[in-house]
């Protein structure tokens, strides 16, 4: 990818992807819990007159508090 640096000056297109996750909470007590989840990203769009593949795992882990 060297040599296209220049061409992302400006550049104000939007590229549509898709993605499908799940997830799930565990509850450590009434008020306490860990909540996971997982998510899977397609998506391909083009800077500079190339394709660049964004495809990939996003995952994430809350510890949350209920009041």
């Amino acid at each position: 990818m060297s040599g296209n640096t220049g061409n992302f000056k400006g550049s104000t297109k939007i590229t549509y992807g898709l993605h499908a996750g799940a997830g799930f909470n565990i509850n450590l007590s009434d008020e306490f819990f860990i909540r996971l989840e997982g998510k899977y990203l397609w998506a391909r769009p083009s800077y500079g007159g190339q394709d660049i593949k964004l495809n990939g795992f996003a995952t994430t882990a809350n510890l949350g508090v209920r009041f």
